[in-house]
């Protein structure tokens, strides 16, 4: 054999096996890259379901929150029955007729329905859509439903936050004023204690 077949030989099987290599290299490479694409698939799969117990955390928590504040108010109307009127009956509340404990009790509680409206309309868009209360429309017909709690809110407009809070307060004592005819709306605290 000489010198050049041997040359010959030796670069083809030298090409054989470089080609060889580079096949496998290729192999390799979408093998690899195929697990890539799996694990990338797997953690974001992974993440998402971390993302959707998170929320359904969140919305447990939203939801303990506003039972816990709305079960307080009701733990005292079933302690206190004689304060629910003034609440959801538009009953009219009159420190001179009440005294100083009944009426600053009332007061309490329509602190802690203030915190509550607060709390709803700071979850906004947030908020579990299963609740129903959790609605600006729960906020409207609690104000609609007492002349006290209305009044008790507007006594500081300014400390109403949201604004959003105060515009559904100020609305539903424009429509109560509208409805009886008055300058203020009747059973409001300034009229009970006059």
């Amino acid at each position: 054999m000489s010198q050049l077949q041997f040359d010959q030989i030796a670069g083809a099987t030298c090409l054989a096996l470089a080609i060889n290599w580079n096949a496998w290299a290729v192999v390799v490479s979408v093998v690899f890259s195929t697990a890539g694409l799996f694990f990338v698939g797997f953690s974001l799969r992974q993440v998402k379901q971390s993302l959707d117990m998170t929320k359904h955390s969140l919305d447990m928590t939203i939801t303990g929150n506003l039972y816990g504040s709305l079960h307080s108010i009701h733990s005292t109307f079933i302690e206190y029955p004689g304060l629910r009127p003034y609440f959801y009956h538009d009953a009219p509340l009159s420190r001179k007729k009440v005294g100083d404990e009944e009426y600053f009790r009332a007061r309490a509680i329509a602190e802690m329905y203030l915190d509550t409206f607060e709390y709803i309309l700071s979850i906004g868009r947030g908020a579990p859509g299963d609740l129903p209360f959790l609605t600006e429309e729960y906020i409207r017909h609690m104000c609609k439903s007492s002349s006290f709690l209305r009044a008790y809110l507007l006594e500081s407009p300014e400390l109403l936050h949201p604004p959003k809070l105060r515009h559904i307060v100020e609305g539903e004592e424009r429509k109560a004023t509208q409805k009886s005819g008055n300058k203020m709306a009747p059973n409001t605290i300034d009229q009970a204690d006059s």
